[in-house]
């Protein structure tokens, strides 16, 4: 999922408008009272929502990669040890897919815990495998989700460190 920057950045401007605009509109919907920092996330959310779809799903061809399920845990450390160097950037390319979405899913929510935002990345992930499986168009692996996990908790985490960052900011100026 390394590729998906690369990739994402040649796709028309109006895909990543559809995508922020049908977001825009449910969480508008959905909530009525979001605040413009909030409706800023929840479009940002979208724009890496629709990229990570599009990678993952929408841009493979059947047939072309091998279709399997690899629910062995950790057989993507195995084969690091191996030598196999690709497989790093594999392990660290979905950790930072998914950073954002534990950055952002604060913003848009009204609790900011910890747990909501794990299992958004989860379900999301577990949403990204599952299509890859039925539509024959990668591997369907337990690493990867843990991997996708493993980034959402960070992204939630630098979250975290942000409004303590900012907390702090605020209460020295106050003085």
């Amino acid at each position: 999922m390394i590729s998906f920057i690369c990739n994402g950045l040649d796709r028309p401007l109006y895909f990543y408008l559809i995508a922020v605009g049908v977001m825009t509109i449910v969480w508008i919907a959905l909530r009525r009272r979001l605040t413009a920092g909030a409706r800023v996330a929840a479009s940002f959310f979208a724009g890496w929502w629709y990229i990570i779809i599009a990678e993952g799903i929408i841009d493979r061809t059947p047939g072309t990669t091998m279709s399997a399920v690899k629910l062995v845990p950790f057989w993507s450390y195995m084969e690091l040890f191996r030598g196999n160097i690709k497989m790093l950037y594999q392990m660290l390319g979905n950790v930072l897919v998914f950073m954002p979405f534990g950055f952002l899913i604060p913003f848009i929510t009204d609790t900011h815990r910890l747990r909501k935002s794990l299992l958004f990345g989860v379900c999301f992930s577990v949403f990204i495998e599952l299509s890859q499986l039925v539509f024959q168009i990668g591997f369907f692996e337990f690493d990867d989700m843990m991997h996708n996990t493993l980034g959402t908790l960070l992204g939630y985490l630098l979250w975290r460190l942000c409004m303590l960052l900012i907390k702090r900011f605020r209460d020295r100026r106050e003085e």
